[in-house]
């Protein structure tokens, strides 16, 4: 998730160095969505070392089976982060 936050970043700062409206009103649209997007992330993987108490992947072994309302909204909003059309973060990367 930090990696995908310097990522976003970057598109941002390239949008705004381009200084002209199309760069200016994605880089906005990207920051929105980087916020939206990077916070419920974060709060996935919170909710996921609160009921599982470890960091540990291997530790997660079927998790679609115990949680799969969790799960399809964690992917949505992964999908959005790497910038899947439809969704809020392809608008600012686009």
């Amino acid at each position: 998730i930090a990696y995908s936050s310097i990522s976003h970043m970057g598109v941002i700062i390239l949008g705004v160095f381009a200084l002209n409206v199309e760069g200016i009103s994605g880089a906005v649209y990207l920051m929105i969505g980087h916020g939206v997007v990077s916070g419920a992330l974060f709060m996935s993987v919170g909710v996921l070392y609160d009921r599982r108490k470890t960091k540990m992947i291997k530790e997660f072994g079927g998790l679609a089976h115990n949680m799969p309302v969790f799960v399809f909204v964690y992917a949505v909003v992964l999908m959005a982060s790497i910038g899947l059309p439809l969704t809020i973060g392809f608008v600012g990367q686009f």
